[in-house]
Formats: C-alpha cells, sequence, structure tokens
C-alpha cells in the first residue's frame, strides 16, 4: 500500500477520463477477489463385465469452496466423453449406455470447472469379456431303445459375440 500511496500522491491534476484509465491501470495486476479453484473426483476404480455397460453410472463429484457454479468434462485422453453442470449436490454422473467403451483398461479423467479454474481426477474403468452363457435344455428321461433317436437340443450365446465352441461332457468325458 506504501507503493501505492507514492503513485497517488504523486498524480495531481484534475481528474479526466484519460486519467480514471491511468488510474485503473495501476490496479489491473491486483486481484479483487481470491478464486479456489474447484475439487474434482472421479470415484474408485471399478472392474465391470462388457454387458454391465448399459447399466453402469460412474459418479464423480466436483466441490467448490467459493460456491461457484461447477462444470463437469469427463475425458478418455484427448477424447471429451461428456461435458455438463454438476447436480446441486456436486454430482457429476457418467452413464456409460450413452458410450462406446470397448473391453479393455479405460482411464476416465474428470474434470471440474468453475469459470476461473479447472482441477481434475482419474479414475481406471476395467471392462473384461462376460463369459458365454450355455443352456444344456430342459433335464429328460430317455429309455435304452430311444437313445439313437433322441436329439438333445442345447443352445449357448456370447453377449460379446465372440466364436462360441460348444462340446457335450459327461463328468470328464467329452461325448
Amino acid at each position: 500500500l506504501a507503493g501505492m500511496q507514492m503513485i497517488l500522491d504523486v498524480f495531481t491534476g484534475d481528474i479526466t477520463q484519460d486519467s480514471n484509465s491511468f488510474i485503473q491501470g495501476l490496479f489491473d495486476g491486483v486481484p479483487a477477489s481470491t478464486n479456489t479453484p474447484p475439487v474434482a473426483n472421479a470415484g474408485e476404480n471399478i472392474t465391470i463385465t462388457s454387458d454391465q455397460i448399459a447399466v453402469t453410472t460412474i459418479q464423480g463429484v466436483a466441490t467448490d469452496f467459493d460456491g461457484n457454479a461447477l462444470t463437469c468434462s469427463w475425458m478418455e485422453g484427448v477424447n471429451v466423453l461428456q461435458v455438463s453442470p454438476a447436480g446441486p449436490s456436486g454430482e457429476c454422473p457418467l452413464n456409460l449406455s450413452a458410450l462406446t467403451l470397448g473391453i479393455g483398461i479405460h482411464t476416465l479423467t474428470l474434470e471440474a470447472s468453475d469459470g476461473q479454474a479447472t482441477s481434475s481426477d482419474d479414475m481406471v474403468l476395467t471392462i473384461n469379456n462376460t463369459p458365454p452363457i450355455a443352456n444344456a435344455g430342459e433335464n429328460i428321461t430317455v429309455t435304452s431303445d430311444q437313445i439313437a433317436a433322441t436329439a438333445i437340443q442345447g443352445t449357448a450365446s456370447d453377449f460379446d459375440g465372440d466364436v462360441i465352441t460348444c462340446r457335450w461332457t459327461e463328468g470328464v468325458n467329452v461325448l
């Protein structure tokens, strides 16, 4: 303040529009108030199977000490996945059903911005292959004279569209 007083003491004369600009210029580098950056929390690392993508929501949270409105941005690397305002309690959910994420390890970043400052936090989402589903069908009873004419109808499916190899076994014996 002493330095500012000296500068103001040196400035004498009538205040004009140009003088106002000069005086305002003296204060341009002095912040009127200090902004506290927001805090982003992307949540814990999680592991799911590919069939759980449609029902999984990452529960990120953003907080701001100053109470500023926050914008949440979810990213994978440089790819922006979603941008939305934070909820009333700072919720920044990322619904995976709207995304195209494949099997593998994904590092997802939540960025929280109050318009003046940004913070970020990472979480790791691991998506594993969903195992195929085998259905041997209903239990049936066959007499010895019906064995040759009996076909057992089983089904197998794979959520991920992987090629399925099926085999019938009885105990450890492949039939």
